[in-house]
């Protein structure tokens, strides 16, 4: 299985849907797309298949796909992915 896999599988589980269930409420062509995509037959899934489980599952797709969770210390991720540090004033 693959990261996305294993993490689309275990928060539909936390739903408690079944993989039929799933692919019909998510919009998702069929109950095997949304297998093969757990299972990792599917590595790379279309952008629009990703933004339904993601919106089905009630993340992000950030969060959907692994990237760091921004919500984890309270900050927005800055343009490019990248976390802002704490601005320092300067006194001078």
């Amino acid at each position: 299985m693959t990261p996305l896999g294993v993490f689309v599988r275990a928060r539909r589980e936390q739903l408690g849907l079944n993989q039929a269930q799933a692919a019909e409420a998510w919009g998702l062509s069929s109950r095997s797309l949304l297998s093969e995509i757990e299972v990792g037959e599917i590595k790379n899934p279309r952008a629009d298949t990703l933004i339904k489980i993601a919106s089905g599952l009630g993340v992000t797709l950030d969060e959907l796909l692994g990237q760091t969770n921004a919500k984890e210390n309270g900050q927005r991720p800055a343009p490019g992915g990248k976390r802002r540090g704490t601005a320092i004033a300067s006194t001078s």
